[in-house]
């Protein structure tokens, strides 16, 4: 049975049109158009990644708990080969400066919802890496042990990192605990690119494929200043909403570690020399 049967057979509804939509890299996406309404699905090896879309569903789940907006899921499912997940449709609108204030305030209502520990209940994925969310009481060593060694390992393994950068990786984690301030384990996006918001009716900021964990709520500010694509005008907000510590700004760098660490194994050494910046500067 192929993909549209499958689908078919889940909905059970006649499909019109099976469309391939852009911004796929990890799963194959498509817009589905029945006789009586629109709906998007992702799809992937079931045996390569597993439960990958069933942990996405839950991921969802949780940013709707804290009150932000997402595709809703209307259902996950799986065969021997491939697994599933059908979303509701989500109608974009042009960007307007009332959707980065929105953001804003969606962010901070999002970062408002603590835990007591940094990390999860399972683990995820981040883009097609396993995510160790192992949890831990202390932000420090959860960011070196669960986001930067492992990747730093897997970089190693495929001669992406030598022995050189390990060592200043390893000055870096010294130094961390003086860099990074405290603050109470927020509830995070965790892939936070601007790919991954929609503007849906009415300027309101649609969540999509998220990575999440509790975490320093600093990781998903740095990461909307990775490959840019946010207006200023929704830092600004977010901050007189939900101050920021002081100096902020320095850390986005360390902080882009992980993202960066993330994309170097995943597409390579295009990646290296913003990782080797910070390594530089820092040890």
């Amino acid at each position: 049975m192929d993909s549209i049967e499958r689908i078919t057979q889940q909905l059970n509804q006649r499909i019109k049109t099976f469309t391939p939509l852009a911004g796929g890299d990890i799963n194959r996406v498509y817009l589905v158009e029945t006789e009586s309404d629109y709906h998007v699905v992702k799809i992937n090896s079931a045996d390569r990644f597993p439960n990958m879309l069933a942990k996405e569903k839950k991921g969802l789940m949780l940013l709707k708990s804290a009150g932000v907006a997402i595709p809703q899921p209307l259902d996950c499912f799986s065969d021997e080969e491939m697994q599933y997940l059908l979303l509701a449709y989500i109608k974009e609108e042009p960007v307007t400066p009332k959707f980065w204030e929105s953001l804003a305030l969606n962010l901070v209502k999002l970062h408002q919802n603590t835990s007591h520990h940094f990390g999860l209940g399972y683990d995820n994925y981040i883009g097609s890496l396993k995510q160790d969310n192992t949890q831990t009481e202390d932000w420090t060593t959860f960011f070196i042990t669960k986001r930067l060694n492992p990747l730093v390992k897997r970089a190693f393994e495929h001669n992406l990192l030598s022995e050189k950068e390990l060592k200043q990786f390893d000055h870096l984690h010294k130094k961390l605990d003086h860099i990074l301030p405290r603050e109470v384990p927020s509830l995070l996006h965790g892939d936070l690119w601007r790919g991954n918001i929609m503007c849906g009716l009415e300027q309101t900021p649609v969540f999509i494929d998220p990575a999440i964990y509790y975490g320093h709520r600093e990781m998903d500010l740095a990461m909307t200043q990775l490959f840019g694509g946010f207006n200023p005008l929704y830092i600004s907000v977010y901050n007189e909403a939900y101050p920021l510590e002081v100096d902020w700004q320095r850390r986005i760098e360390i902080n882009n570690l992980y993202p960066n660490l993330v994309h170097l194994n995943l597409f390579g050494r295009g990646y290296f020399n913003s990782i080797k910046t910070v390594l530089n500067q820092f040890t």
